[in-house]
């Protein structure tokens, strides 16, 4: 009986994390396409963006996060049996994206100045994080819609969203980097980040259209359109801690890059490659964060909190087969890879590109074991555990000790990528001895 409740609840993730993978991957594709192209332009060109993005991904991240709060919110309520209330929380965060212009128009004309100087040298920087940050709220606007079809499992119009989207980015970052003469010119490291912000503005008008349908309104909702300062407050409650955890490890990610940029330009560029590679592969990790948000969340509004630990460990499963597909990937494409960002000049570099692909394997397959707990720990409601544990082990256990014994002993980059994966082990370990303690019981 037991293996036949493993089975079906593996089976159930399955079914919503495939299509969430694929979604997922056409989305880090996006970024992943932009960075190969910025690349063929230039190295130097590729690294600015490396480094704008880190620094945009603190203020994206973190209203995602906090807009995203509607996917759990829309699970608890399916598996309560509350359909015809679906829509409610999802408008409070629309209303809230909507009013984050009055944060990221200030940000984009003050922050790239703020954050990068005046000199001339960071100018490509100033010009991608300005692009990225005025276009902020629609992230917000994107994460607060796709949570209410994921949280229902329905992961069919997310999926072909991304996947369009995704493909006018590719077709939009390629004609506005090198230009399309007479008709466009060429705008080089801007013209990534504008394609990738038509891109998402054409995804916030498809999934507008199918939540705003005349059967989601009549039966989910979807027309109670009205401020709700109790749900709002709810809402707030609930995806604060994790808004405040995604700004934080954004901003240790972006305290890590700025280190590889002073240790020099070969310590940034690996750095930069194998940041690439991780977020086209970050499709796994975070479908699985949202389908075991989904799942454990439906479990917690049906009153069967047991049926999340089958669903935890049927993501470890997940987790094992992906790690031996995404290490044997890197060992057949290695020499694309190569062939992507390196020239013959760069032929030195290649030993630690390869240690930082073959660690890559293991951070990543680390960091979704944290995911998966985050997932359950996320629908239990055990936000300030997230903000807490999350926040405290990127800096005490990633930030100082590279700081120490990399960044003042000149230390190389493949001693850096190994604390990277340091830090997601013991990450890993705090996660699964909260999730196992089962102190967050008492909040779900």
């Amino acid at each position: 009986m037991n293996c036949k409740l493993f089975d079906f609840h593996f089976k159930k993730l399955l079914i919503i994390a495939l299509p969430l993978m694929l979604s997922s991957l056409s989305s880090m594709g996006m970024l992943f396409v932009d960075r190969v192209i910025l690349a063929h332009l230039a190295l130097d060109v590729h690294n600015a963006a490396v480094e704008a993005t880190n620094v945009g991904w603190m203020f994206l991240s973190s209203w995602s996060a906090l807009s995203g709060v509607t996917q759990i919110l829309v699970a608890r309520s399916v598996g309560a049996g509350m359909r015809h209330v679906l829509g409610h929380p999802v408008w409070q965060m629309i209303w809230l994206a909507i009013s984050s212009l009055f944060l990221f128009i200030p940000l984009a004309f003050f922050g790239p100045t703020l954050f990068f100087g005046d000199g001339a040298s960071s100018e490509m920087q100033r010009s991608y994080l300005f692009w990225m940050l005025l276009f902020g709220p629609l992230h917000g606007l994107f994460s607060a819609l796709s949570g209410f079809f994921i949280g229902q499992g329905n992961t069919k119009i997310t999926t072909f969203t991304v996947a369009f989207g995704n493909i006018l980015n590719c077709i939009l970052c390629w004609i506005f980097v090198f230009g399309w003469e007479p008709f466009v010119p060429a705008f080089g490291i801007k013209g990534a980040a504008i394609a990738t912000n038509l891109a998402i503005l054409t995804q916030l008008m498809i999934l507008f259209a199918v939540f705003f349908k005349k059967s989601h309104r009549q039966f989910f909702g979807t027309a109670v359109w009205k401020w709700n300062t109790s749900l709002t407050k709810q809402c707030f409650i609930i995806g604060l801690p994790l808004a405040f955890f995604c700004l934080l490890e954004a901003a240790g990610w972006s305290c890590f890059y700025k280190m590889m940029v002073k240790l020099g330009p070969n310590h940034i560029t690996i750095a930069g490659i194998i940041q690439n590679i991780l977020i086209l592969f970050n499709f796994f990790g975070e479908a699985l964060f949202r389908s075991v948000s989904t799942l454990s969340g439906n479990a917690f509004g049906g009153k069967r909190s047991e049926e999340v630990f089958k669903i935890v460990r049927s993501g470890f499963v997940l987790i094992s087969c992906f790690a031996v597909v995404f290490g044997g990937t890197l060992w057949l494409l290695h020499p694309m890879i190569i062939w992507w960002f390196f020239d013959d000049s760069q032929a030195f570099l290649i030993p630690a590109l390869l240690f930082g692909l073959a660690n890559a394997v293991i951070y990543k397959s680390l960091e979704a074991v944290r995911l998966v707990i985050s997932g359950a720990l996320n629908a239990a409601f055990d936000s300030f555990f997230l903000l807490i544990g999350g926040s405290c082990s990127i800096w005490l256990f990633m930030v100082l000790p590279i700081y120490f014994c990399v960044l003042k002993t000149q230390g190389s980059i493949q001693t850096a990528l190994a604390l990277c994966s340091l830090y997601t082990l013991l990450a890993a370990s705090l996660y699964l001895w909260r999730f196992y303690s089962r102190t967050w019981e008492k909040g779900s």
